[in-house]
């Protein structure tokens, strides 16, 4: 099944499995963590994961 590129969500963590290789996100859904943030710094997409299984 081809994933498709969520074009209301952008994403440049290169180094997620969900990262379309154009800025994009084929995640069939997201989930961001942090409620008590103030700006987008203090924000995470705890649906990354990463696509080589190492540390970065």
């Amino acid at each position: 099944m081809k994933k498709v590129q969520n074009k209301e969500i952008s994403c440049n963590a290169k180094n997620c499995v969900y990262h379309s290789g154009t800025d994009g996100c084929v995640a069939e859904k997201i989930h961001v963590e942090q409620p008590s943030a103030c700006n987008s710094a203090q924000t995470s997409c705890s649906t990354f994961k990463n696509k080589n299984n190492t540390t970065c």
